[in-house]
């Protein structure tokens, strides 16, 4: 059981795995910040929040 594990850490690889997740992090603050700055975001924003 334990070699099957070690295998698919070894099959795995973090730093594409890490890099990804930095990445959609990354672009989804981008895209919240936009959002939040533009005036079609603003009103996108404030249609949401119910403001």
């Amino acid at each position: 059981m334990n070699q099957t594990i070690d295998k698919v850490k070894q099959s795995i690889d973090w730093k594409t795995v890490i890099s990804v997740s930095v990445g959609l992090a990354a672009f989804g603050t981008a895209v919240y910040a936009i959002s939040r700055t533009s005036k079609a975001g603003k009103k996108f924003a404030s249609v949401v929040s119910g403001g």
